[in-house]
Parts: structure tokens; sequence; C-alpha cells
């Protein structure tokens, strides 16, 4: 039996006797042979595609479980407005970020695991839970990163890290300790002595999480002011190509959002999170993204 110039199966035939088949008979066993290898082939197709419709529906549902992990509502401070936007390539991505309130503090974390889809998503779970856990027994930031990696560490492969910055504000002062693991850092936005909007990228740096146990990871202070802005992003929005292959890259987003000041400089943390996707929407037009893309914003009222 024979579909598409490939053999998929035998037919044999037995009689009482030695003999020949005519050409007759031979046409009809072909026919007879044609009809079975495409009756074949079509059941094997129906059942891949019940086991597609089966997987996809799992994705679908694995999806929707990995986005309510992403904060339902952000924490309310007087003086601190928040935003944050996540996009994913697929059903299940990797990137992810969380707001929330610890010890009367507000906690910004923004990560990126390496990879796509089930396994990404899984370890992407694990890690925002872990860290989670860890931030709600200390206030060192530091000691929660060591924590952090060491138990990545024990629990993965060699291929399999995660990046993140991750940073901890007093409502009251506006003093930012944070700590950086291999991750971008966020730009910080504030006016000049002349008025004028700097976009200013934070230092620190750090091994990425999951690599190395027992790794250091230095803790930082950056006082923040009214009217400032902080813009934490994943490598997806720095990375998004159009159909020229040519990236987004990180002076178009400083780009975008200091125009955007410009011509609103008291915009919401919202308003200028929809301005950077709209910025990459104008870039690459159509084309596919391979990467996650995650964008959260940090206003200092004045």
């Amino acid at each position: 039996m024979v579909f598409d110039n490939r053999p998929i199966g035998v037919i044999r035939l037995y009689a009482r006797t030695p003999r020949e088949f005519s050409s007759g008979e031979r046409q009809l066993i072909k026919s007879i042979a044609e009809s079975a290898a495409a009756a074949v082939e079509q059941a094997r197709l129906l059942k891949l595609q019940a086991r597609e419709r089966r997987m996809h529906r799992s994705l679908k549902i694995a999806g929707a479980v990995q986005k309510r992990m992403l904060p339902e509502k952000t924490p309310e401070h007087q003086h601190i407005e928040l935003a944050g936007r996540y996009r994913p390539s697929q059903e299940i991505g990797g990137d992810f970020y969380d707001l929330f309130d610890v010890r009367d503090q507000l906690g910004v974390l923004v990560g990126d695991v390496v990879g796509k889809g089930v396994v990404a998503g899984l370890l992407m779970s694990a890690v925002r839970a872990t860290l989670r856990a860890y931030a709600e027994l200390s206030d060192d930031l530091s000691r929660v990163m060591i924590r952090t990696n060491d138990a990545v560490y024990r629990d993965t492969t060699v291929s399999e890290f995660v990046t993140i910055w991750y940073a901890m504000i007093d409502p009251e002062s506006l003093m930012m300790r944070y700590v950086v693991a291999g991750h971008e850092s966020p730009l910080l936005l504030r006016k000049d002595n002349d008025g004028v909007w700097q976009a200013n990228t934070l230092p620190g740096e750090g091994l990425i999480i999951g690599v190395i146990p027992g790794e250091e990871y230095t803790m930082h202070t950056a006082q923040l002011q009214p009217g400032d802005y902080l813009v934490a992003y994943t490598d997806g929005i720095t990375d998004a190509t159009n159909f020229d292959m040519d990236r987004f890259r990180k002076p178009r987003l400083e780009q975008s959002v200091l125009e955007y000041l410009e011509e609103v400089p008291d915009a919401s943390a919202e308003q200028l999170v929809e301005r950077v996707f709209w910025s990459m929407r104008q870039f690459v037009g159509l084309a596919d993204q391979a990467d996650d893309e995650t964008l959260v914003v940090v206003k200092i009222r004045s």
C-alpha cells in the first residue's frame, strides 16, 4: 500500500493452491490497496488532528493560568503610579513582571526566562514564587537574590537560566534599592536643571540566575524624585524586528519615551506604556516576533 509515493503497508493474499493472478485481478488488488492506503492515512491524520487540538487546548489553559500570575491589580500609593504590560510571542511565554507590597515597601520585579513554551512557563512560575517568598523574609535584596539563585540552580539544568531586575521602593522617602541579575537595567527619565528630559540607564550588573551556586549580588540604591519615570523592560522590546530584520534597539526606546514626555510632560504610567508599544508597532509592522515583550513603568507623581 503506497500513499504519496511512500509505502505504508502490505496486503497479503492467500489461495488454497498455487496460482498466478491475472492482469485484471492485479489491477483490482492495486485499486483496493490504493483505497486502503488512503483510508489508513486519513485515519492517521484524524488522530493527529485530535491530538493537536487537545495539545492546543492545554496550551491555551496553561497560558490563561500564567496570565493570572501577573498583577491583576497594581498596588496603590499616594506618590507612585504603576503600569505594566506583557505580550507573549506564543501561548506560553518566559517573560514575567510583578508589582507587590511587602512590609510597607513597593516591590517591582521584571524577569526573562531563557527559551519559550511550557518549560519556560513552568520555570517562570517557580522563579516568581521563589523570589516572592524570600522577599517576604528579608529586606536585604542581595540575600534575596542569592537564595533565589541557589534555589533555581538546584532545580534546573545547565541550559536553563533567568535574568532578573528586582527593586524595592519606599513610598514615603522614594528611596529605591535594587539588584541586577543579568537583566537590562531600566531607564530613569528625569528633567535636568533646564527643564529638558534626560534618559539615563541605572548602573548595576550581576550574573544571570541559575548558573553558579553561591553567586554574590550587589544591592544598589537610587533616590527617586517627584516627576521621575522608571522604565523597566525585557529584551523582547529592544530586539523587536521589522521585515528588514532591523531591531527596535534601545536608542529608539529612549527616543520614543523622550519625545512623548516632551509632548505630554505629565503623562500617566499607562500612557507611557501605550506609547512604547505604539512605537514598536509602527516600527515592526506586521512582522512576527520571536520573543516575549514586557514593559513596566513607575511614575513618581509631582
